[in-house]
């Protein structure tokens, strides 16, 4: 590429700011948004449509909002609390252990009932223990093919042995005829788990989606149709489904008495969820008509995009006057991400040369990326772990952060690594995976000119995620941007995705493998938070620093915005969707919408 391609590229992103404050000028144009008929409803968005509903399938985002709302696990993290901590959802309280921790006996609510649906014959049917007996067994069925098995795999007693059992069974063998040791019922409300050794991060998994309950009546009754079919216990039934337009949930009027915080100091302490009688999800794959419409008050809830940062906030970060006179409120939290580059050690080239992975590194700008892409929303990373987790070191140093001068240096020896490893002539031409969005092409068009300045040559290989995500299990790719937000509040979340027995088709996309690492690895992950357990984290850290299968980038910064009018906004990265606790000021949206152009 040619040295003048940032500027070029800087041109480009110049004349698309300057199309979009145009857009946003004309919007004054437009009729207003009514005042009148308002309804107690939530207006919000989604990036990016879902594939479906089904819990077991949900590997991203945007299906676990969708999720959310439909399906509910034995647990949650309460709304309110920070540091985040779990609470009781469709469990009666927290379970009883043993003293070995290896079983967990929970107590199941008796007042829950299931959507109402044909396959009930015409009434909501009572939650049972059996459910979560069932929905477990779904998530290990091999035939299931749920790419979210690794959160229990070897964690049950027996629950591997089922699924190597199920294998050589009909799929429509009934669960019930392979029993599984680990977990079982021993009535409608008692629910019991025998764990295979301690599992620190367990009850961390009974709050993601993977396990939430499902019944298998309605499983049973729409097979193949089922993930388009959602039937929870949730605080919202799903009334339509537009693909690539909007999702709409109506109130479940068979919601159980669950409630608002009652330590809350506000209106809504104690009063019934949901708060709203109706949520519709819009989908925007673009993000100027999602701003757009949140502008005009069409949604409750946006995000600002790239293009529109400075017609939010001044050169100090303060938001603008404009934005404060339509009521908006903006927030600032720091997101339990990490950003960063994956090199696949499988690659011949990239895997077997350590110091190409360091040369790469180093020639990375990333300052330059955050400021261009991410308009300043984010922090240098240094390290996997967030800000926020334990294990998080602000005094970390990263030994291949961006230093375009060492970066020469390793080329050097890369070469020689290539010749040495029978390579002939110059390093040849590397391939960049990344999906097809404007935005990705010009981050890979940015980090093609970053390694041109140390002799590199890339290809973009432009995709649909859909695509790229199959290329990466199948270990296909060469290097590529990726992207991963905790599943929970704990460092093991994030160096699980190093762990030599998650690689392609896990989470290991990099398919790093490495003995010492592993063994760090298997003392970690169930030990309590303690200095010992901050040092193998820090020399877990040094392993990936001192092997490169990443070079980190950084850990994003989240703007969400709301409307003046919604209340009890609080974002929780571990329970995204969180609508049930959202409410709607009608007197103050009527107040504020004629404010809005």
């Amino acid at each position: 590429m040619k040295n003048n391609g940032l500027k070029w590229m800087r041109f480009r992103l110049g004349v698309s700011i300057l199309l979009f404050g145009s857009m946003i000028l004309g919007l004054t144009q437009c009729e207003r948004s009514s005042s009148k008929n308002l309804k107690n409803e939530i207006h919000g968005s989604l990036v990016a449509d879902i594939r479906g509903f089904d819990p077991i399938q949900a590997s991203d985002a945007y299906s676990h909002v969708a999720i959310n709302q439909v399906y509910q696990g034995l647990l949650q993290y309460q709304f309110l609390a920070r540091p985040y901590a779990l609470e009781p959802l469709l469990a009666v309280d927290m379970p009883e252990v043993s003293k070995d921790q290896t079983r967990y006996t929970f107590r199941i609510r008796s007042d829950v009932l299931f959507h109402e649906d044909p396959a009930f014959h015409g009434k909501p049917r009572k939650l049972r223990a059996q459910d979560f007996v069932y929905s477990i067994k779904r998530l290990a069925d091999p035939y299931q093919k749920s790419p979210m098995w690794w959160v229990l795999e070897g964690r049950i007693r027996g629950l591997d042995a089922f699924r190597e059992k199920r294998k050589k069974v009909s799929p429509d063998q009934p669960y019930d005829e392979i029993p599984v040791e680990g977990i079982f019922a021993p009535d409608d409300e008692t629910l019991v788990f025998h764990l295979t050794q301690p599992y620190r991060q367990f009850l961390y998994v009974l709050a993601m989606a993977p396990t939430k309950v499902v019944a298998k009546e309605v499983v049973r009754a729409y097979q193949e149709e089922f993930l388009n079919h959602p039937v929870g216990t949730g605080p919202f039934v799903l009334k339509q489904w537009r693909r690539g337009q909007k999702i709409v949930f109506d109130r479940n009027s068979h919601y159980w008495n669950e409630t608002y915080p009652s330590q809350a100091s506000n209106e809504d302490a104690g009063k019934r969820l949901p708060l709203v009688d109706r949520l519709t999800l819009w989908i925007y794959t673009e993000s100027q008509p999602q701003w757009l419409n949140f502008l005009k008050g069409n949604l409750d809830l946006g995000g600002i995009p790239k293009e529109a940062f400075d017609s939010v906030f001044d050169e100090h970060m303060n938001v603008k006057k404009d934005i404060l006179n339509r009521g908006i409120v903006v927030e600032r939290e720091e997101g339990a991400d990490v950003v960063f580059q994956v090199f696949n050690m499988r690659d011949p080239l990239l895997g077997k040369n350590k110091a190409l992975r360091k040369a790469i590194s180093m020639a990375l700008n990333r300052k330059e990326r955050i400021r261009l892409f991410y308009n300043n929303r984010a922090i240098l990373a240094k390290g996997p772990i967030p800000p926020g987790l334990f294990g998080y070191d602000p005094n970390l140093k990263d030994p291949n952060a961006y230093n375009p001068k060492q970066a020469k240096v390793w080329m050097q020896k890369a070469k020689a690594q290539y010749l040495k490893n029978g390579g002939e002539g110059n390093i040849p031409t590397l391939t960049y995976d990344l999906t097809s969005s404007t935005t990705s092409r010009q981050m890979g068009e940015a980090i093609a000119y970053d390694l041109s300045q140390i002799g590199l040559n890339v290809e973009l290989r432009g995709s649909t995620w859909p695509q790229l995500n199959q290329r990466m299990a199948k270990g296909q790719t060469m290097f590529f941007g990726y992207a991963w937000s905790a599943d929970y509040p704990d460092p093991e979340n994030f160096l699980q995705l190093l762990y030599s027995e998650n690689v392609s088709p896990g989470p290991n996309h990099a398919n790093f493998q490495n003995d010492r690492y592993d063994e760090l690895y298997r003392r970690m992950r169930d030990m309590p938070d303690s200095p010992e357990r901050a040092e193998i984290v820090k020399e877990m850290v040094r392993i990936i620093h001192e092997e490169v299968p990443w070079a980190f980038l950084g850990h994003r910064l989240a703007f969400p915005l709301r409307q003046g009018w919604v209340r009890n906004y609080k974002r929780n990265p571990f329970s995204p969707g969180a609508y049930k606790y959202l409410g709607i000021d009608l007197k103050k949206k009527q107040e504020l919408l004629p404010r809005l152009k």
